[in-house]
């Protein structure tokens, strides 16, 4: 039945309209937000080729395994850019000009981009910026001119957009040919439990974080894609597994490839070019997903063949850390400052790869990692072991590997098909590096091959100011409950969870890697029914005393209702861990509720009658308002100590009791 009911949902941005059914390319739809509200399993989203939609892409529902979401991107862009207002800008004095604006929380990266499309200079702080160099912060954005001009008449976009593709807890879902850049986090972000996810032929450009990104416990694969002037290329975390095969990784602000924990399979790949390493991998926290020490999927087993790394002078071009485990098999790994570095605790697995070229030496292997090799080629051959340099046959005498190795020049044409050096592998005389079969991506994929490597030179279509997209890209609200006969609405957390969204501050490690913390629905404890929403944090050990935990419901409510009171259970274990209620509604406000501390053991009812305790309200539009759809937020401060590294609380039966109002 479902075969026999899927449908194709068309969208031109140029010539249709939401009015329309989109079940034709006569009838499209003009948005890409009214096509998804329609589809279901087995159909098929499909983007009027080479147009840009000013938008991002979320899905509503799963697809199966049987029929998946299909979306058919035609080498359209979906891109995250706002037009500055040109009439909001202040003067600061001495040529600084400050705009406000809320677009830089958590993660998110936005940046100034100039009228053709080239990143503004990007600066550290408001007060040092030089002339011609702008930065986003966190209250807003600035930028400095020379002496007796403003920033009126250069027609400045900004990255304002948070994603492009974004998906949450979402399944069976197939997106191809599409390119998505200049959104201020990722061009494609993917969370919570997802599996059968299927990117092909895709591009990520110009995005404020990662290019492609997949954490917790996500199942993704990627075939073909180029990920490029991003902070970080690919960037996948926790316990989520990957597999990449035909990608080009490049000329990134940060690391190429940065696989931390799960399982990955990176396979006829080039990472080249980036700032940073191109290749890292390291262990990392899954324990909000029931993973013990030590488990696999936190350590993370990385699997490498026919990849061909090209290093930059000033970083190492391949750097395993952490308890991570990888096997690396023909392969070439090329300049870099050391060639491959094998850190404390890593262990790595080498064979038939060329190693050559680099700054300092080619192999760097700390005294506690473990270090298995064979038939590698390795040049000029410069090895360190436990800080002591020295050649290959001293080398091989120290760890007890590479006895079947050589040292010899790599030769290779430009499509990196090598003829030499040849080592004795499985038995048999082979030319070392990327198998004579694999086809690696030199050049973009098709899904660019409307505009350039780069991203266009001008924007096709005119996007929206930052004002007006900011209301038109809000997400859409979860609608309440309907309200019992005493005028409560209650969110039970058996089936959905409406308060998922969990934002430290800081939002990252000292590493730069992001904490580790999650709010997903759990069996552990119930106050009523099966389930309740399990909000745990793993902190690093000696980095900080406290953090700030902030749990986010979803945008809630429609416009014409009145919070009157809020309540929830919470199972608490005597921590003594302060936390505060709040409210954000739709434009920015906060009613800040008064403050109390994890100071019981078990389940606990706790109630805010924002009459009889009315809240301090500050920000936004300052209505003095709750305006609907709004959040409702706790924030924590748990304290780390050598017997405190995580943070666990459960959180049950959520109910807000409200009137209407005109």
């Amino acid at each position: 039945m479902l075969a026999l009911s899927a449908k194709t949902i068309h969208v031109d941005g140029q010539n249709g309209l939401d009015s329309q059914d989109g079940l034709s390319v006569a009838a499209a739809k003009k948005t890409i937000a009214a096509a998804t509200s329609l589809l279901g399993p087995g159909d098929t989203l499909w983007l009027a080729p080479g147009q840009t939609f000013y938008e991002s892409i979320t899905f509503p529902v799963d697809g199966t395994p049987t029929h998946p979401i299909t979306v058919e991107g035609n080498g359209a862009i979906i891109s995250g850019l706002m037009a500055v207002p040109e009439d909001q800008w202040q003067d600061k004095g001495d040529g600084l000009f400050f705009q406000s604006a809320k677009i830089k929380y958590g993660a998110l990266a936005p940046y100034l981009v100039n009228r053709d499309l080239t990143p503004l200079p990007r600066g550290a702080k408001p007060d040092t910026l030089q002339v011609g160099q702008g930065v986003c912060t966190t209250d807003g954005m600035y930028i400095r001119c020379e002496p007796g001009r403003t920033p009126a008449g250069l027609e400045l976009y900004v990255t304002g957009r948070v994603s492009g593709v974004a998906l949450s807890n979402r399944s069976y879902i197939t997106v191809r040919n599409l390119i998505a850049e200049y959104f201020s986090n990722d061009g494609f972000n993917i969370h919570g439990y997802c599996r059968g996810l299927l990117f092909e032929n895709i591009t990520a450009r110009g995005n404020g974080d990662d290019g492609f990104s997949i954490h917790e416990d996500v199942a993704a694969m990627v075939r073909g894609g180029h990920f490029h002037d991003n902070t970080y290329g690919i960037q996948d975390v926790t316990a989520s597994r990957s597999w990449y095969q035909g990608v080009l990784v490049e000329n990134n602000r940060s690391i190429g490839v940065h696989f931390v924990g799960g399982g990955r399979s990176l396979e006829d790949a080039v990472v080249r070019n980036n700032a940073g390493p191109q290749v890292r991998t390291q262990s990392d926290r899954a324990r909000g997903l029931g993973y013990t020490p030590d488990n696999p999927m936190e350590n993370g087993l990385f699997f490498f063949k026919n990849v061909v790394v090209i290093g930059s002078p000033g970083a190492d071009a391949f750097d395993a850390a952490g308890n991570s485990k990888n096997v690396i098999s023909n392969c070439a790994i090329l300049g870099g400052k050391t060639g491959l570095v094998v850190r404390d605790k890593a262990e790595l697995h080498l064979h038939a790869t060329i190693v050559a070229n680099g700054v300092d030496q080619e192999v760097q292997v700390a005294a506690t990692a473990k270090y298995v090799a064979s038939a590698n080629a390795y040049h000029p051959g410069r090895f360190v072991r436990d800080a002591a340099a020295s050649g290959l046959a001293e080398f091989q005498a120290a760890t007890g590997q590479d006895q079947d190795s050589v040292i010899a020049p790599p030769k290779h044409d430009d499509a990196y098909q090598f003829s030499e050096p040849v080592v004795r592998f499985l038995n048999r005389d082979t030319v070392a590096g990327p198998d004579r079969t694999a086809v690696l991506p030199l050049t973009p994929t098709a899904a660019a091959s409307n505009g350039a490597s780069a991203p266009a030179a001008t924007p096709p279509a005119v996007p929206p100011t930052l004002a007006a997209a900011a209301a038109a890209a809000a997400p859409r609200a979860t609608a309440l409950p309907l309200a019992a006969k005493d005028g409560w609405c209650k969110f039970d957390f058996e089936n959905s969870n409406p308060w998922n969204l969990v934002y430290p501050e800081p939002a990252k490690m000292a590493d730069g890697q992001p904490l580790p913390a999650s709010a997903e629905l759990s069996t552990e404890q119930a106050a009523s029914g099966q389930r309740s929403a399990r909000l745990h944090a793993a902190f690093p050990e000696q980095e900080r005393k406290s953090w700030m935990i902030k749990l986010f419901s979803q945008r809630l409510g429609e416009t014409n209702v009145k919070v009157i009171r809020v309540r929830f259970k919470m199972f608490g274990a005597n921590c003594g861990t302060p936390f505060a209620p709040r409210f954000r509604d739709a434009r920015g406000e906060i009613f800040q509720g008064k403050a109390d501390k994890i100071d019981w053991e078990g389940w606990r009812d706790l109630e805010w009658d924002l009459s009889a305790d009315p809240p301090t309200i500050r920000g936004g539009d300052k209505n003095q308002v709750l305006d609907a759809p709004f959040q409702f937020v706790v924030d924590f401060y748990p304290r780390i100590t050598p017997d405190a590294k995580t943070f666990t609380v459960f959180i049950d039966d959520l109910e807000f009791n409200i009137e209407n109002t005109p």
